[in-house]
Protein backbone atom coordinates (compact mmCIF):
# COMPACT_ATOMS: atom_id res chain seq x y z
CA UNK A 1 0.00 0.00 0.00
CA UNK A 2 1.41 3.41 -0.95
CA UNK A 3 0.94 6.24 1.49
CA UNK A 4 1.31 9.95 0.84
CA UNK A 5 4.14 11.95 2.36
CA UNK A 6 6.25 9.15 3.73
CA UNK A 7 6.13 5.59 4.92
CA UNK A 8 3.64 5.71 7.80
CA UNK A 9 2.52 2.20 8.86
CA UNK A 10 -1.14 1.43 8.30
CA UNK A 11 -1.50 -0.42 11.61
CA UNK A 12 -1.93 0.83 15.15
CA UNK A 13 1.29 1.22 17.08
CA UNK A 14 0.73 1.43 20.81
CA UNK A 15 3.65 -0.33 22.47
CA UNK A 16 1.51 -3.25 23.60
CA UNK A 17 -2.03 -4.60 23.66
CA UNK A 18 -4.66 -3.27 25.99
CA UNK A 19 -3.31 0.27 26.50
CA UNK A 20 -5.73 3.09 27.16
CA UNK A 21 -7.26 4.54 24.00
CA UNK A 22 -6.78 1.40 21.90
CA UNK A 23 -9.80 0.69 19.72
CA UNK A 24 -11.50 -2.53 20.79
CA UNK A 25 -13.14 -5.01 18.42
CA UNK A 26 -16.51 -3.70 17.20
CA UNK A 27 -15.82 -0.27 18.70
CA UNK A 28 -16.19 2.54 16.19
CA UNK A 29 -14.80 0.51 13.32
CA UNK A 30 -17.28 2.12 10.90
CA UNK A 31 -17.97 -1.09 8.95
CA UNK A 32 -14.47 -2.22 8.10
CA UNK A 33 -14.31 -4.08 4.81
CA UNK A 34 -13.11 -7.71 4.71
CA UNK A 35 -9.34 -7.96 4.79
CA UNK A 36 -8.97 -5.06 7.23
CA UNK A 37 -8.97 -2.32 4.58
CA UNK A 38 -11.13 0.75 4.53
CA UNK A 39 -14.23 0.21 2.40
CA UNK A 40 -15.86 2.58 -0.03
CA UNK A 41 -16.89 5.81 1.60
CA UNK A 42 -14.31 5.31 4.35
CA UNK A 43 -10.93 6.77 5.08
CA UNK A 44 -8.09 5.51 7.23
CA UNK A 45 -6.13 8.07 9.26
CA UNK A 46 -3.46 7.90 11.93
CA UNK A 47 -3.75 10.01 15.06
CA UNK A 48 -0.47 10.71 16.86
CA UNK A 49 0.81 12.53 19.91
CA UNK A 50 4.38 12.70 21.15
CA UNK A 51 4.43 13.02 24.93
CA UNK A 52 7.77 12.71 26.67
CA UNK A 53 8.91 9.15 26.04
CA UNK A 54 7.12 6.79 23.66
CA UNK A 55 5.04 8.29 20.80
CA UNK A 56 1.33 7.47 20.87
CA UNK A 57 -0.17 6.37 17.51
CA UNK A 58 -3.61 5.03 16.59
CA UNK A 59 -4.98 4.18 13.17
CA UNK A 60 -8.74 4.60 12.81
CA UNK A 61 -11.25 4.11 10.01
CA UNK A 62 -13.84 6.83 9.60
CA UNK A 63 -16.58 7.81 7.21
CA UNK A 64 -15.42 9.97 4.31
CA UNK A 65 -15.72 13.64 5.18
CA UNK A 66 -14.61 13.09 8.78
CA UNK A 67 -12.87 15.94 10.58
CA UNK A 68 -9.79 16.20 12.79
CA UNK A 69 -12.09 16.36 15.85
CA UNK A 70 -13.86 13.13 14.82
CA UNK A 71 -10.55 11.32 14.31
CA UNK A 72 -9.33 12.40 17.76
CA UNK A 73 -12.59 11.23 19.33
CA UNK A 74 -12.50 7.85 17.55
CA UNK A 75 -8.85 7.25 18.49
CA UNK A 76 -9.48 7.35 22.23
CA UNK A 77 -7.01 10.20 22.69
CA UNK A 78 -9.07 11.99 25.33
CA UNK A 79 -9.23 8.83 27.46
CA UNK A 80 -5.48 8.23 27.12
CA UNK A 81 -4.55 11.89 27.79
CA UNK A 82 -7.39 13.49 29.78
CA UNK A 83 -5.19 16.46 30.78
CA UNK A 84 -4.39 17.46 27.17
CA UNK A 85 -6.89 19.65 25.33
CA UNK A 86 -6.25 19.27 21.56
CA UNK A 87 -7.88 22.62 20.83
CA UNK A 88 -5.50 24.48 23.17
CA UNK A 89 -2.44 22.36 22.34
CA UNK A 90 -2.99 22.67 18.60
CA UNK A 91 -3.57 20.11 15.89
CA UNK A 92 -2.22 19.56 12.42
CA UNK A 93 -2.01 17.22 9.46
CA UNK A 94 1.47 16.21 8.28
CA UNK A 95 3.12 19.11 10.11
CA UNK A 96 0.73 21.81 8.90
CA UNK A 97 -1.49 23.43 11.54
CA UNK A 98 -5.15 22.58 10.96
CA UNK A 99 -8.30 23.42 12.99
CA UNK A 100 -10.50 20.72 14.51
CA UNK A 101 -13.11 21.18 11.75
CA UNK A 102 -10.58 20.43 8.96
CA UNK A 103 -11.87 17.63 6.67
CA UNK A 104 -9.44 14.72 6.38
CA UNK A 105 -8.32 12.68 3.38
CA UNK A 106 -7.46 8.98 3.26
CA UNK A 107 -4.11 8.18 4.95
CA UNK A 108 -3.73 11.58 6.61
CA UNK A 109 -1.70 11.76 9.83
CA UNK A 110 -3.45 13.86 12.47
CA UNK A 111 -0.99 15.34 14.97
CA UNK A 112 -1.81 16.67 18.42
CA UNK A 113 0.95 19.02 19.47
CA UNK A 114 2.52 19.56 22.89
CA UNK A 115 2.52 23.01 24.39
CA UNK A 116 5.81 24.88 24.13
CA UNK A 117 7.90 24.71 27.28
CA UNK A 118 9.60 28.04 26.51
CA UNK A 119 8.50 30.98 24.46
CA UNK A 120 10.90 31.07 21.45
CA UNK A 121 11.22 34.88 21.53
CA UNK A 122 11.99 34.88 25.24
CA UNK A 123 14.65 32.20 24.69
CA UNK A 124 16.24 34.34 21.96
CA UNK A 125 16.26 37.40 24.21
CA UNK A 126 17.96 35.40 26.97
CA UNK A 127 20.64 34.11 24.60
CA UNK A 128 21.29 37.64 23.31
CA UNK A 129 21.52 39.01 26.86
CA UNK A 130 23.89 36.19 27.83
CA UNK A 131 26.19 36.94 24.88
CA UNK A 132 26.13 40.66 25.66
CA UNK A 133 27.00 39.99 29.31
CA UNK A 134 30.02 37.96 28.26
CA UNK A 135 31.18 40.83 26.07
CA UNK A 136 30.89 38.77 22.88
CA UNK A 137 29.30 40.44 19.98
CA UNK A 138 28.59 38.84 16.64
CA UNK A 139 31.30 39.53 14.09
CA UNK A 140 30.52 42.41 11.76
CA UNK A 141 29.81 41.34 8.25
CA UNK A 142 32.38 42.63 5.77
CA UNK A 143 31.37 43.35 2.21
CA UNK A 144 32.91 41.14 -0.48
CA UNK A 145 36.09 42.44 -2.15
CA UNK A 146 35.61 44.30 -5.44
CA UNK A 147 37.16 42.75 -8.50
Amino acid sequence: MLLRNGPMPATAVDGGAGKAGQAQAGEDDAGTAPGGRAGQGEIEVTVCHAPTGQPWLRTVRLAAGATVARAIEASGFRQAFPDVDPERAGTGVYGHARPLDHVLSDHDRVEIYRPLVFDPMESRRRRAAHKAAKGRRPAARTPPAKR
